[in-house]
């Protein structure tokens, strides 16, 4: 964000939640302990969707190729390399968009690729159209059938790109957002939102609803991270998920225009990384994705 837009942080990495009406999902009380997806150790967080019935999680390993694997009840499968042969240093991004999921990953090139799926079957790498370019993760969203992709630019600024059939091309955010890592993004509720860090670890947020911007606003409660943030729409709230300094992953929401507050961490997370969020495929759930300690991927849900 602006420097000037940039506030002192509280040496303390979240602030208590304030008190506010029970909402479902309560960080301490309401996650599972935290377990490994074996078989894969990266170096970058994971990300993970939904498509045709089933949920996939996705993470680049020690080749620089990006691997999944699909879970089967409360166990997954083994991880399997994406086909096509795409080599990333970075945490791939991922769409789910009905009976497709688009995943999407900066080159080594620092050029922005899709492939698209169907949950059987892999159409191949392509680069998104524009000559965008990224030294960053992507980040990408869905909405009224329109998948919207969102990177930062060798500038610093926020870019997106849609795509509905065709791509629109690459247009600056309005605001004049100024980000030195990652964007994360959601729809939900017909909005999109869109959360950077500043330079100096705060969070904020801009949204858009029929394609026009409210403008950056910075998210309350003294959040500070060093990573990309995760986002989700879960049981009517905008969830928004940060790593703090201690390496826990914290939570705030965003219900009926406010926040509620970050919470303490979620137990039995902790990550040097950027996590990922996903729902569960009955939306009764959600799921947090990130990388151990040990390099491996890990994941907790809700109950």
């Amino acid at each position: 964000m602006l420097a000037r837009l940039a506030i002192v942080v509280a040496t303390l990495l979240m602030a208590p939640p304030p008190a506010t009406a029970a909402m479902r999902v309560e960080p301490a009380a309401d996650w599972q302990g935290a377990h490994p997806i074996p078989g894969l150790t990266t170096s970058v967080g994971p990300a993970a969707g939904n498509v045709a019935s089933s949920e996939y999680v996705f993470a680049v390993g020690a080749d620089e190729q990006v691997k999944f694997s699909v879970r089967n009840g409360s166990s997954w499968t083994g991880w399997s390399a994406v086909p096509g042969n795409m080599a990333t240093k970075h945490a791939p991004a991922v769409a789910s968009a009905g009976v497709w999921l688009y995943l999407f990953v900066t080159g080594t090139d620092n050029r922005i690729y899709v492939n698209p799926f169907t949950g059987r079957t892999w159409l191949g790498w392509t680069e998104v159209p524009g000559n965008g370019t990224t030294t960053d993760s992507p980040t990408a969203a869905v909405l009224d059938g329109y998948v919207y992709l969102f990177v930062r630019a060798e500038n610093s600024l926020l870019v997106e790109n849609r795509y509905g059939g065709t791509w629109t091309g690459w247009t600056e955010v309005p605001g004049n957002g100024n980000t030195p890592g990652a964007p994360a993004a959601t729809a939900y509720a017909g909005t999109i939102r869109l959360v950077v860090r500043t330079t100096a670890g705060t969070l904020y947020l801009n949204s858009a609803t029929a394609n026009v911007w409210t403008g950056w606003v910075p998210v309350p409660g003294n959040g500070y991270t060093e990573s990309q943030a995760a986002l989700t729409g879960f049981d009517g709230a905008v969830r928004l998920f940060a790593r703090g300094g201690t390496n826990g992953v914290y939570m705030d929401s965003l219900a009926a225009g406010a926040w509620t507050g970050w919470g303490p961490p979620v137990p039995g997370v902790v990550t040097s990384n950027g996590p990922a969020v996903n729902t569960s495929l009955d939306g009764q759930s959600l799921h947090l994705f990130f990388r151990g300690s040990d390099a491996q991927v890990y994941w907790a849900t809700t109950v």
